[in-house]
């Protein structure tokens, strides 16, 4: 899968396959998605109901790509998933329910380049010729807004948090949001800045344009995205409104 862990609930397989090794061709030749669930709006027990668990949502994923591809269960012979908020093995625990079992497992996760390190990981395990046919799977199972899953630890992103503040930039949590979820909202809007002070000709009304086009995209997709559920908002909708961090506002962060 290439991840959409957004925040919300959603769970993509996609199945490559090789025919030869190295300097081989791999090809998709299916894939699978089940619709997103808002586990913070709605019906707050269907969201966080058994069979909206990673878990199921995941195998449900597999199987649809399974079925897409015309490919049995054990043509399968290595997988790698790809989630942040979720156990160490919550892959194996996903493929346990479509019957995926003694083969390679990998799980991957890298925050928002979850997805694309597990599509890589893949393409690389196909490439390297022990394996003819891989199934990437992608999930996530989150809250309300942004978390780490263990606050008594240094964080991983601390870093990044750190430099910001060695520069002056404001700490403070942010209306309606945790300090986690903030300083993240601040790394995107300090990059969206650093870009446009390297290209002075850069206007920010060009963060809006590529929000429109992602909800664009995201209305269109009717059966499974949340956004597809609501009207697509202006790009002068996008930059009016209340701003979270400048450039960002409210409709360039999460639906």
């Amino acid at each position: 899968l290439h991840a959409l862990h957004w925040f919300q609930r959603v769970a993509k397989g996609i199945l490559w396959y090789t025919a030869m090794a190295a300097s081989a061709r791999t090809f998709v030749l299916g894939s699978g998605v089940v619709p997103f669930v808002r586990p913070a709006g709605g019906d707050p027990e269907s969201a966080h109901s058994p069979e909206h668990s990673y878990a199921r949502t995941g195998a449900a994923a597999a199987a649809a790509a399974l079925a897409d591809a015309h490919v049995p269960f054990g043509a399968v012979d290595a997988a790698v998933c790809s989630y942040c908020y979720a156990g160490p093995t919550a892959g194996q625990a996903a493929l346990a329910g479509v019957g995926l079992g003694g083969i390679p497992v990998f799980n991957t996760n890298n925050n928002c380049s979850s997805g694309s390190s597990a599509l890589y990981l893949a393409r690389e395990l196909l490439r390297g010729g022990r394996h003819q046919c891989v199934l990437v799977l992608g999930f996530e199972q989150m809250e309300r807004g942004l978390s780490e899953p263990f606050p008594d630890k240094p964080s991983p992103t601390a870093v990044q948090g750190e430099s910001m503040r060695r520069l002056g930039i404001d700490a403070p949590p942010l209306p309606r949001q945790n300090q986690f979820t903030s300083d993240i909202l601040r790394v995107f809007a300090e990059a969206a800045n650093e870009y446009v002070r390297a290209h002075p000709d850069t206007d920010h009304g060009v963060f809006a344009e590529i929000a429109h086009k992602n909800r664009t995209h995201g209305a269109a997709n009717l059966e499974y995205a949340m956004l597809g559920r609501r009207p697509v908002p202006s790009v002068a909708e996008i930059r009016s409104k209340h701003m979270l961090v400048p450039p960002i506002t409210a409709y360039m962060s999460a639906p």
